[in-house]
């Protein structure tokens, strides 16, 4: 009996011996798990830390035109900037980004002593002048800030090799005579012409003054640029009114009416991703009012453009930018003179009405098309082609047809005998081409102008085959400088066949391009460096022929299309700007001709 008493007893023991045991081995994981998780989020942030933009606390409220840099990456764009670093390293171009920033103010022996400790992050800031009465001035009202890795030890560099001076109070250092005046601000490297925005900005660093952030509206404006975005600039409501103080009345009067503007730069995988966003007054600027309801770009427009573009534009509704024109200008001496001028000659010489037949003809969608030579068995050369739609009730084609018939009138009194153009009718669709005579002079009179290019261009890929065309489809205008061409775009418009939207070039980035946007400028890159590839001889470049061929080898690899597109609404315009870039071919160019 007491035997298993004994054994119970050491088993109780063992058994909390063990307890305990796991107990410290759990606290001990989870003490390191803690850790752990400590070391992985300041390592995350300080991986994808934004210097620039953290600098914004720094920053006066009162500045009026402001910005930040930050060369740095957000998680999404980890794999582009390990893509961009590498391309760097392997040109010996990395340590040369690292010290950029500072080596712009510090190009001595201490430049070389802060260049270890400086980091790809920096900003700037233009502040209203202290006075109302005063001018802006770069020297005392300008300030930039670079990102340190160790705010302290450059501190220290300064004062150990610096002029110490002062500036009601604030504490600043100068490296040599009448050169940049330096302070340390925690992590960021401050630096003016004198000492006076220096402390201004010391105010702020103190918490005696406030900063840019504790301005209310600036966190909506920022939320318009994108999270990620490397480069902002900022351009305050009162930035325009401080830079027209001395402008004419007019100028000072389109000041007023504008709010915030602001830029942001992302670098991105396929290229640089660009956005704009400005805000204006609409009940104080009455002529911009018509540009706020204009119908977005039509939906189907890859449809109707034939595949097989160089690039293409497109205006929603143009005749809104002449009623905004007109509004603005109406009621000003000059130019309410010069609308009624303008009036008077197309009554006088075409015998049309600015208001009757031009504003309504152009209600609708105003497209224009780049396209490689229909004359050509390769992608070379170029054709024109033009579209005004019927969207929107707009009126093109009755404008088309008294725009010929005035042709034709003036045609025939110079020359009774001659008939300009030849028609032909096939089912609903209206078509026109110049006569065989005057095709045969336009095209003679090219070729003559391009006799003495042929041993660097191709003149037959830029000149055969070219004439003026166009269709009529209901009241919707086609034009080209291409037979084909136009036909092809007939077979687009009216049965929405072998459009933009089946081009592997186009495609991809339909929905990117046509998003509600009011206009529209894109252009495949790849496609246009073969084009030029292809009509001119680059082997008759002498000696730029092998930059301009690697040039061109570069821009053949860019497969996303450059864009730029624009919207308006009630008080408000947006912008979107893409260049593409390669940035393995980009720097690996740089590179080599840097050596």
């Amino acid at each position: 009996m007491m035997e298993s008493v004994l054994v119970e007893a050491v088993m109780v023991k063992e058994l909390n011996s063990q307890s305990r045991r796991r107990r410290g081995v759990r606290r001990v994981i989870l003490g390191l798990g803690i850790a752990g998780a400590v070391a992985s989020a300041v390592a995350f942030r300080s991986f994808f830390a934004r210097p620039g933009e953290d600098s914004l606390r720094f920053i006066p409220k009162d500045a009026i035109l402001f910005g930040t840099m930050d060369l740095s990456p957000s998680p999404s764009q980890t794999l582009v900037f390990k893509k961009i670093d590498d391309a760097l390293s392997r040109n010996g171009l990395d340590k040369k980004l690292d010290s950029a920033l500072t080596d712009m103010v510090l190009q001595n022996h201490v430049g070389d002593l802060v260049r270890p400790y400086a980091k790809r992050g920096a900003s700037f800031a233009l502040l209203t002048p202290e006075k109302p009465s005063e001018s802006i001035s770069p020297d005392n009202d300008l300030v930039a800030y670079f990102a340190l890795s160790d705010g302290p030890a450059v501190a220290k560099i300064l004062k150990e090799n610096g002029k110490r001076s002062f500036w009601r109070g604030t504490q600043y250092y100068q490296i040599e005579v009448n050169g940049p005046c330096l302070m340390v601000v925690n992590d960021m490297l401050a630096v003016a012409a004198t000492g006076k925005p220096l402390s201004r900005v010391e105010k702020v660093m103190e918490g005696s003054a406030p900063s840019i952030l504790d301005r209310p509206d600036f966190a909506a404006e920022r939320a318009k640029i994108a999270n990620d975005a490397n480069l902002m600039v900022f351009l305050a409501p009162e930035a325009l009114a401080e830079f027209s103080k001395e402008a004419p009345e007019e100028a000072k009067m389109f000041a007023g009416t504008y709010k915030w503007m602001s830029l942001g730069l992302a670098i991105r995988d396929g290229g640089l991703a660009i956005n704009y966003s400005g805000s204006f007054d609409a009940s104080a600027a009455k002529w911009l009012n018509p540009l706020a309801h204009i119908a977005p770009i039509r939906s189907d427009l890859m449809a109707i453009m034939p595949k097989g573009a160089y690039g293409i534009t497109a205006t929603a509704q143009p005749s809104k930018y002449f009623e905004s024109t007109e509004a603005a200008l109406k009621d000003q001496p000059d130019g309410g003179r010069a609308l009624r001028e303008m009036e008077k000659g197309l009554a006088d010489n075409l015998n049309l009405s600015l208001h009757q037949d031009l504003v309504p003809a152009f209600q609708g969608n105003a497209i224009i098309g780049f396209y490689p030579s229909e004359a050509s068995d390769k992608v070379a050369g170029i054709d024109v082609l033009v579209v005004f739609d019927d969207k929107n009730g707009a009126t093109p084609g009755a404008l088309a047809e008294r725009l010929r018939e005035s042709i034709e009138r003036q045609a025939k009194q110079q020359q009774p005998d001659t008939e300009p153009f030849e028609s032909s009718t096939e089912g609903d669709v209206k078509k026109y081409r110049l006569s065989a005579d005057v095709e045969k002079e336009m095209q003679d009179s090219f070729a003559e102008e391009t006799s003495g290019e042929d041993d660097v261009v191709d003149s037959q890929a830029l000149m055969k085959d070219k004439t003026i065309t166009w269709a009529i489809v209901g009241e919707t205008v086609v034009l080209s400088s291409n037979q084909k061409l136009l036909d092809r775009t007939v077979s687009s418009l009216k049965g929405r066949r072998d459009g933009m939207n089946s081009d592997s070039a186009w495609a991809p980035s339909e929905k990117n391009l046509i998003d509600g946007s009011q206009t529209l400028f894109a252009l495949s890159i790849s496609r246009m460096a073969e084009g030029f590839e292809n009509t001119f001889r680059i082997e008759k470049m002498g000696e730029d022929t092998k930059s301009i061929r690697e040039i061109v080898e570069s821009l053949k690899a860019l497969k996303d299309p450059f864009y730029l597109k624009t919207r308006t609404e009630e008080g408000k315009t947006d912008m979107g700007l893409f260049i593409p870039m390669d940035y393995d071919r980009m720097i690996d160019l740089i590179g080599e001709h840097s050596k």
